[in-house]
């Protein structure tokens, strides 16, 4: 299917949807496991195309079980996943990044909490490194901990060590955006993400929106998958990961609160190009001037797009 308004006509149990863009090889795997899968309960898979330009669309003209949207241009992570959305029909979603490696078991423990829990509204399984390591896959909504990273790393490293100590399911704030399984039912009119997110932090917000209307989120501890690109924040566009991060902010605290941390996270920042600036001198190895680069890269990032009012 490859018309933008194409849509899947048949209800499945599990409308399972990613957005891609330049991701063919990660793509390719991802199909080859749904095809492959015995999973308990039916399903439909629907791949978002961002105008990729790598030959992800030839790959899908060979897969006429996979339903494609393509969208003439890269319209955005949380607009893409939307039309996505509105071009299926399901009881649950499964919004879900191309760089994940998924398994049955997982799945099926997904479906089967839904299908038990009425009152649940979404639930994850443990999301890990390549390496077994637990990533951060949960939110927190707590000002404090956008004001204090001591705080925010305290928390995660609490949380992680409760996830892996339980047998029995935990209810989290949220649940970041390498798969989301979700109740359908709870969508408002097929808009999953808020569009005014192009990339980062839409995901943040829908689990702050749902935690506010007390829609449940749930990790379940004795199952996990894969996020290879939860390794590494190499290549994060810094321009767009502000930009999500102050609009959140305003969206569910205010301007005032977004002004603050904003020049908090300036000055952090600061105080490392400092830092290395010194190294730099006293010790100029690769690995330093590399360091000095990047965060006055980001740096300039953070002034560039996102000014502090006082500067």
């Amino acid at each position: 299917m490859n018309a933008e308004t194409e849509r899947t006509h048949q209800a499945v149990d599990v409308a399972f949807i990613t957005v891609n863009y330049n991701t063919r090889a990660l793509l390719e795997a991802l199909v080859t496991f749904f095809r492959h899968s015995t999973l308990p309960f039916s399903w439909s898979l629907t791949v978002v195309d961002n105008a990729s330009s790598d030959g992800s669309l030839e790959f899908m003209d060979s897969c006429p079980d996979v339903a494609t949207i393509r969208n003439a241009e890269n319209i955005g992570y949380g607009r893409a996943m939307n039309r996505g959305v509105a071009a299926t029909r399901s009881r649950y979603v499964c919004a879900l990044n191309t760089d994940v490696i998924l398994n049955v078991e997982a799945l099926t423990a997904l479906w089967r909490f839904l299908e038990d829990n009425g009152t649940a509204g979404m639930c994850t399984p443990v999301v890990r490194y390549n390496d077994g390591r637990m990533q951060l896959f949960f939110f927190n909504f707590s000002l404090l901990l956008y004001y204090g990273e001591f705080l925010g790393k305290l928390y995660a490293k609490l949380m992680k060590l409760r996830i892996a100590c339980s047998r029995q399911p935990v209810r989290i704030n949220g649940i970041t955006g390498a798969l989301l399984f979700l109740r359908r039912s709870y969508i408002d009119d097929n808009t999953l993400f808020d569009e005014d997110f192009f990339f980062y932090f839409e995901d943040t917000d829908l689990a702050c929106r749902w935690e506010k209307k007390g829609y449940a989120s749930y990790a379940l501890p004795r199952y996990s998958i894969i996020h290879l690109g939860g390794q590494s924040g190499k290549g994060r566009n810094n321009s767009l990961y502000y930009r999500g991060k102050y609009l959140f902010l305003r969206k569910h605290y205010g301007e005032g609160h977004a002004q603050r941390i904003k020049a908090l996270d300036y000055w952090k920042i600061t105080r490392k190009v400092i830092v290395y600036r010194l190294l730099s001198l006293i010790c100029p190895t690769g690995q330093v001037r590399r360091k000095l680069a990047s965060y006055r890269d980001y740096r300039q990032e953070l002034t560039s797009t996102c000014r502090p009012e006082w500067q």
